[in-house]
């Protein structure tokens, strides 16, 4: 099978099977693809913890409107928003930790999948 090539700028990203190969000059400023999705994955988790947190202030002040007798519906809806919360704040630590590990890797490798 032939291999495709198609170059962008100073980048080519060559596609063999399921191995792509994304070499780069060192005078390219464009970030890769895979910093790209990183970037984007990281920004969506952060529009969702923000969305999560305000969520959370508005179900805890209407908990504080209850009192003493907080339906039951509103505080599993808490205890879900919370864990929500703590779920994404992890998943961010992982990223930070996935991303570290992505830059030990050599430059001009194939990524498999």
């Amino acid at each position: 099978m032939p291999a495709a090539t198609k170059t962008y700028g100073k980048e080519a990203h060559t596609r063999v099977k399921n191995t792509i190969c994304y070499c780069s000059s060192s005078e390219s400023a464009t970030p890769s693809f895979r910093d790209m999705l990183i970037t984007i994955r990281e920004e969506a988790v952060k529009q969702q913890l923000a969305i999560y947190l305000k969520n959370l202030n508005r179900l805890e002040i209407q908990k504080a409107y209850y009192g003493l007798d907080v339906p039951t519906h509103l505080s599993n809806e808490i205890e879900y928003t919370r864990e929500q919360i703590h779920r994404l704040i992890r998943e961010l630590r992982r990223q930070e930790g996935i991303l570290a590990a992505l830059e030990t890797l050599p430059q001009n490798q194939p990524i498999e999948w």
